[in-house]
Formats: C-alpha cells, structure tokens, sequence
C-alpha cells in the first residue's frame, strides 16, 4: 500500500496522478480519498481496458494524452460486480493499494 501523506505543488500532483493511472491501467486497487464534505472514502477500482464499463466512457481515457492527471476518473467495482465512472482529486488521495493484478 501506497499512503499518502505530503502536500505536494501542482506539478507534482500531475507526476503523482499519471503514476497512478499507469497502476491502475494494469491493476486492480483500493484507493482512499477525502471528498469534499470532508469525509474518507474507500474505493475499488481499476483502468484496465476489458474491465471499464461498456457505455459512457470518458472521452479522455480514449486518448490518454488528454487526461487531466489532477482529476483521475477511474471504473469503480461495486460489489455486485457492476462497474460505474467515477473521479477523485489526485490531491485528496490517502493512499493506494493494489488488490489484483
């Protein structure tokens, strides 16, 4: 596991993001988030290309060059096997943890 635990400048968030992304275009993770009413939240998640969700794929994942890598959306892993989009702030993150590889 991956914790988190320093505030970072801008482009060290971006280097931070796209080292994320790279994990999780090959992995399975847990990541944990602080959301903006302040409370922590804990996801399953993943980029690998035949786990995302078939329809409404954010545009930018089809070119990863236009990936904000401040704002990483990811296909989350509910626990009944379904898959939704979702986003975290690259700057919130706790920690990252891969749980399948």
């Amino acid at each position: 596991m991956i914790e988190i635990n320093v505030k970072v400048n801008e482009k060290k968030l971006e280097i931070l993001g796209s080292a994320i992304v790279s994990i999780l275009q090959t992995a399975i993770c847990k990541v944990r988030f602080e959301k903006a009413d302040g409370t922590i939240r804990e996801m399953k998640c993943t980029l690998k290309q035949d786990m995302l969700p078939p329809s409404k794929s954010p545009e930018s994942h089809d070119n990863l060059t236009n990936i904000n890598f401040l704002i990483i959306k990811v296909a989350e892993i509910l626990a009944n096997g379904d898959k939704a989009w979702r986003s975290f702030k690259v700057e919130s993150l706790k920690s990252v943890e891969i749980v399948y590889e």
